[in-house]
């Protein structure tokens, strides 16, 4: 906040390690969120300059700026913006997933409704680039059949996850900032629609008929969506309980093997209101 240009240096400096991506991610919602929607798009611009540059001097193609910017730090933008106008977290949940649902439509899309190809040469070069040998080839070959449908909803998951951490990391540090205590308060309270709810449930329904394919890939984003609900309710709980962090560790630690029932917890909360149930009725 001392400065222009620090969100995008961070930004860059983030881009640069993957598994940090979400720091950076951080600082563009953060300097969106408290200094407005022009000065995020100066950032998140900047920081494109920046790693394209970055990108051509290390002989990388520069079109790795421009798919970081249209992938992750746009729709951050864009959902940052809205949660500055609208002040409302849930909503700004939401328009994270729709975003992320409207991509994986647009992927099947340009690719003619069957992405299978696309992954199928991607998987190809991962295993070439991992150095696998003749004699793995073959068990490489079967693993990539397998993943290779999923491919699409996992790539728009990681996405989706990557932006709703960012932009909730965002929100906490410009409540550390200016409003102490107020970040907890509102992710608490964290709920979602319920035509929201509706339109996802018939998004998982549609793919139960229609196979693997645009449908299920997009009741994947969706439903996960309600995961962040799901934590909300944990968090929440868990300050009316007075329970011991031990407890919120274990809700993180399980959510990777849990994922789909912390989803159906998210979607049932919104309709019987499962955190004020739980601690109405007293016990464990």
């Amino acid at each position: 906040m001392r400065g222009r240009w620090t969100a995008p240096v961070l930004m860059v400096a983030t881009a640069l390690v993957p598994v940090l991506a979400w720091l950076g991610g951080a600082s563009l919602a953060l300097a969106t969120l408290r200094r407005g929607a022009a000065e995020g798009a100066l950032a998140a611009g900047l920081a494109t300059a920046g790693l394209a540059a970055v990108a051509l001097a290390s002989g990388a193609p520069g079109g790795v700026a421009l798919g970081t910017l249209l992938e992750f730090w746009l729709p951050l933008w864009l959902v940052a913006v809205w949660l500055r106008w609208s002040v409302s977290l849930a909503s700004a949940v939401q328009v994270a997933g729709a975003l992320a649902a409207v991509g994986v439509a647009g992927f099947y899309l340009w690719f003619g409704g069957d992405p299978g190809s696309f992954w199928s040469e991607q998987l190809a070069a991962a295993g070439r680039s991992f150095g696998i040998g003749a004699e793995e080839q073959a068990g490489w070959e079967a693993f990539s059949e397998r993943l290779q449908p999923v491919m699409t909803g996992l790539w728009a998951l990681n996405l989706l996850g990557l932006v709703v951490v960012s932009l909730l990391l965002g929100r906490w540090w410009q409540a550390l900032l200016y409003n102490p205590g107020g970040f907890r308060a509102e992710f608490h309270e964290l709920r979602l629609d319920r035509g929201f709810a509706v339109a996802t449930a018939l998004v998982i329904l549609a793919g139960t008929f229609t196979g693997r394919g645009l449908a299920t890939d997009a009741g994947l984003v969706l439903s996960s969506v309600f995961v962040f609900q799901a934590l909300a309710v944990a968090h929440w709980v868990a300050a009316a309980r007075a329970w011991n962090r031990l407890g919120l560790v274990v809700v993180y630690v399980l959510l990777p093997v849990l994922f789909q029932v912390y989803a159906l917890i998210g979607i049932v909360d919104v309709f019987i209101d499962v955190r004020r149930r739980m601690v109405s009725a007293g016990g464990s």
